[in-house]
């Protein structure tokens, strides 16, 4: 019997992203034999396209919730599949109905679960792993537990880390609009003192020459700014800037708050997948 195909995109040793095709027995064995050939695998899917998921993306929220809904039904008795159809019965969402509609139909297809789960739910990549630990120890029910909890804890420091910033990001962007409102419209105004005066100070001539590049090249900056951010949004989305906007957090001025978050989960998780039984590599 030929074994499946999988499609995997991963790092290389330099830092380079490379893809292709393997064969193996599941997700987690092509996972351990990217990690063989020295890559680092970033995702595995079962045939398909590479880096595409079927299901619908539900949020890491819904996504927390299915988890631990899932981990307690099977804690109270419920098989995977009674577990997946009650709550694709009683799911608010519908997008979290059709995710658990595909699970449901993939697992009982006979597609092992771990896999199954990596290709619905692209919002937790760390969580096939962990449900392959709980079903090879007989603790399903805890690992799926275990998954809910790693996401409501990532949930919980986003969250924590916006309300920090939202403050200093108004404040910003009222001082930025402030300054343009006063460049703009004010400065203007005053622009007969600066003739009449014989030797004004430096600091407004250069305030005068900034108004006056942006009063000329207003329309211009009205086009130019929107465009590059939507060209930077779309090099963000296709994983152009990662690497540059991770290196600047990590090495940057914010380097202290940044790496002790960044490795206190990283620690976090690996201790989690060790002590639920996944292999080191």
């Amino acid at each position: 019997m030929t074994a499946p195909s999988f499609r995997y995109t991963a790092f290389d040793a330099q830092g380079r992203k490379v893809a292709g095709v393997l064969s193996a027995s599941n997700a987690l064995d092509a996972s351990s034999q990217l990690c063989e050939r020295g890559l680092l695998p970033i995702q595995v899917r079962a045939g398909g396209s590479v880096g595409r998921t079927r299901g619908a993306r539900i949020g890491a929220r819904r996504c927390a919730d299915l988890l631990y809904d899932l981990g307690m039904l099977l804690g109270a008795g419920a098989s995977i599949t009674a577990a997946l159809s009650i709550v694709r019965q009683q799911a608010e969402s519908p997008a979290l109905s059709r995710v658990a509609a595909e699970l449901e139909r993939e697992i009982t297809s006979g597609r092992p679960m771990a896999e199954a789960f990596s290709i619905a739910l692209a919002d937790a990549p760390f969580v096939p792993g962990l449900l392959a630990a709980g079903e090879a120890s007989g603790d399903l029910g805890g690992a799926l537990r275990h998954a809910s909890e790693q996401l409501q804890r990532d949930i919980k420091l986003r969250d924590d880390l916006w309300s920090a910033l939202s403050y200093p990001l108004f404040i910003l962007g009222a001082s930025v609009t402030a300054l343009l409102v006063l460049l703009i419209v004010v400065v203007p105004a005053l622009a007969p003192l600066l003739s009449q005066s014989p030797d004004p100070p430096v600091f407004l001539q250069a305030m005068f020459a900034l108004s006056a590049v942006l009063k000329s090249g207003g329309a211009i900056l009205l086009v130019a700014g929107p465009a590059a951010f939507g060209v930077l949004l779309i090099a963000a989305r296709q994983g152009l800037l990662a690497r540059t906007f991770e290196a600047f957090m990590l090495d940057g001025p914010f380097r202290k708050v940044v790496s002790a978050v960044v490795y206190g989960r990283f620690g976090g998780l690996l201790g989690r997948l060790l002590s639920a039984g996944v292999p080191a590599p």
